[in-house]
């Protein structure tokens, strides 16, 4: 995250949010629309109106390739300290599926397009991300995910908290909040909440 400012506001509102005591999957919500959400112009009824827009609202993602039944395995997944097993259906590894990323915008002016998200801000987002979600992997044993020139992700049940999370960048500015954030979700689910998800496929990325 670039901005300064953007980031201390995401990091103050899940603090705020924290306090709230909200459901899991409702933590950062209020967070993210702090920094993906900004004002823009339009016109309605010859009258100019100030109207907030959501950065990610015509952000679209469409599956183009479908998986077959042959493409799946059955795995085991269990922690670092092998206190806790389940077996898991995934895809095998090797087996490409295509999605499709397209950018909606609405019509604005050039000025405001370009406050907007594009094609360049994501690939650049997620490549940052990658980097180092796989750099802590990497330190911590764990072979780091490799896709040739693309921007290696895990993703579903089993792929660990750092991957679908923003934890490292709280890790980074708010050490005091990572733990807030930790003890928070620990007490909900009822269990330690930590880096103790690995995937057993041969260690395969």
């Amino acid at each position: 995250m670039r901005d300064e400012g953007l980031r201390e506001n995401f990091i103050k509102a899940v603090s705020e949010e924290l306090l709230a005591r909200p459901k899991l999957n409702m933590v950062s919500s209020t967070a993210e629309d702090n920094v993906l959400t900004v004002v823009i112009e339009r016109v309605y009824n010859e009258v100019m109106h100030e109207a907030p827009y959501r950065l990610f609202k015509d952000l679209v993602i469409r599956q183009l390739s479908k998986s077959r039944l042959n493409d799946y395995g059955v795995y085991c997944i269990h922690d670092r300290e092998d206190k806790y097993r389940v077996m898991a259906i995934g895809l095998k590894p090797g087996v490409r599926l295509e999605y499709e990323v397209v950018i909606r915008h609405p019509p604005v002016t050039d000025d405001v397009r370009a406050r907007l998200l594009n094609y360049g801000d994501i690939a650049n987002a997620l490549r940052a991300f990658s980097d180092e979600v796989s750099s802590f992997e990497g330190r911590r044993g764990l072979k780091v995910p490799k896709c040739g020139d693309g921007i290696p992700m895990r993703v579903g049940f089993g792929a660990g908290r750092r991957w679908k999370t923003v934890i490292n960048l709280l890790e980074r500015y708010s050490p005091e909040l990572v733990s807030r954030v930790a003890d928070y979700v620990s007490n909900k689910l009822g269990k330690p909440w930590g880096d103790a998800t690995v995937r057993l496929a041969g260690n395969e990325p």
